[in-house]
């Protein structure tokens, strides 16, 4: 069975212009805000992708490669446990934020970031990754074949793929956060 959509550009459209928009940076810092009511669910859905990393007890230095992670609060916290990071966002000033929270390690060429789709091919290496990290962005994905062929080729044999769906707004609110 094909996991993709029809209309793949119309898509790609949509999902990069909504990130890529100014009025999205609001959730720069208000996703994870301990003030935000809303946090909770991301908070704790951060912690769950964080232990089942720290589960796996792989060697300092291991490579995460994280999808859709926005403004770099996790990148930053699975830096922080040792390991190097590679995110792929498609939001330009996510990759930004996702920078200047991770301002050292990518200083010291253990954390970087790529803007494009995970949609698209990533300009990764074959077997390079250890681990792959998707929360709470694949309901923007229209093409889940080649999402999961590029995922595929950049985890090594034995690597581990880490998937947290559920999303701090519920379905019929996605388009509330839009006003």
């Amino acid at each position: 069975m094909r996991y993709e959509i029809d209309n793949q550009e119309t898509q790609d459209k949509e999902v990069s212009g909504w990130w890529n928009d100014e009025r999205t940076k609001k959730w720069h810092h208000f996703t994870y805000d301990k003030n935000n009511h809303l946090s909770s669910h991301v908070i704790l859905r951060q912690k769950k992708v964080l232990d089942y990393l720290k589960s796996l007890n792989l060697p300092e230095g291991s490579k995460v490669l994280e999808l859709g992670g926005g403004a770099g609060q996790t990148a930053k916290k699975i830096c922080e446990l040792g390991y190097n990071i590679t995110g792929i966002d498609v939001s330009k000033h996510l990759c930004e934020e996702s920078e200047k929270k991770c301002e050292n390690f990518v200083n010291q060429d253990t954390a970087r970031f790529i803007n494009q789709s995970m949609e698209k091919d990533f300009p990764l290496n074959d077997n390079e990754f250890d681990v792959c990290v998707i929360a709470g962005s694949i309901q923007y994905v229209g093409n889940l074949n080649n999402l999961f062929k590029e995922i595929n080729r950049v985890l090594k044999i034995d690597g581990n793929l880490i998937l947290c769906q559920a999303n701090m707004y519920p379905l019929l609110k996605l388009i509330e956060p839009r006003h």
